[in-house]
């Protein structure tokens, strides 16, 4: 069983540790060593409120700092997604702080998903010109919501983009079916030629000679 000098040493520690982590803005770890430190209080009978209260308050606006610090720098990067994260637990710790970052929040989120918009604009044109269609439309995806928060209309760019887009999957598709008949592979140059016939359809380009003279070349 502990003694209470024991006792009296692990409260001193862990109030110790809570401040440290307090200065550090590390608040998880703050509130795990004022929970021991709680523990070990009520076992000494001792009333610690006044010294949890100030390494609180230490804790939670060193926090809030880092946090909005971490949110700024991932928006800047075009980081939507990580930029919310650290915004979701800055406005926990100010919470906690009493502090309204409304204003910080707004002009972080503005740098953020204007930043993001751009990145995945560009990132969308070079999948598109490399016909991966598949990652050019999440792209889309990403920056359709990023122009939504940004009060942006990106129609035209995504319009251009998804015209280079099929028009590059369906070149991809189509060399891709000739190369298979040429090597007698019925089955893979079938489905090469019906992505293509997708593509065709969605870029308005007529492919139905280059489908007839692919199938024609199919090595037996």
């Amino acid at each position: 069983m502990a003694t209470s000098i024991t006792i009296e040493k692990g409260l001193a520690d862990n109030l110790e540790m809570a401040m440290k982590r307090a200065e550090d803005g590390q608040d998880l770890a703050m509130a795990y060593a004022l929970s021991i430190a709680d523990r070990c209080a009520h076992q000494l009978g001792k009333d610690i409120s006044g010294e949890r209260e100030r390494i609180r308050a230490t804790g939670y606006a060193a926090a809030l700092r880092v946090y909005l610090g971490m949110a700024a720098e991932r928006a800047s990067q075009g980081q939507d997604y990580s930029m919310e994260c650290a915004l979701s637990i800055a406005e926990r710790c100010a919470a906690q702080a009493g502090r309204d970052i409304s204003a910080e929040r707004t002009a972080i989120e503005a740098t953020g998903y204007a930043a993001a918009l751009r990145v995945n604009l560009e990132m969308a044109a070079e999948r598109a010109s490399q016909g991966q269609d598949y990652s050019m439309e999440c792209a889309l995806s990403i920056a359709e919501r990023c122009a939504a928060q940004a009060g942006r209309d990106i129609s035209a760019e995504r319009t251009a983009i998804e015209a280079t887009g099929y028009a590059a999957a369906l070149r991809v598709n189509l060399e891709m079916a000739a190369e298979r008949a040429s090597q007698g592979q019925d089955y893979s140059m079938e489905c090469a030629l019906s992505a293509a016939e997708r593509y065709a359809e969605k870029s308005g380009t007529e492919i139905s000679a280059q489908v007839a003279e692919i199938r024609a070349s199919l090595r037996t």
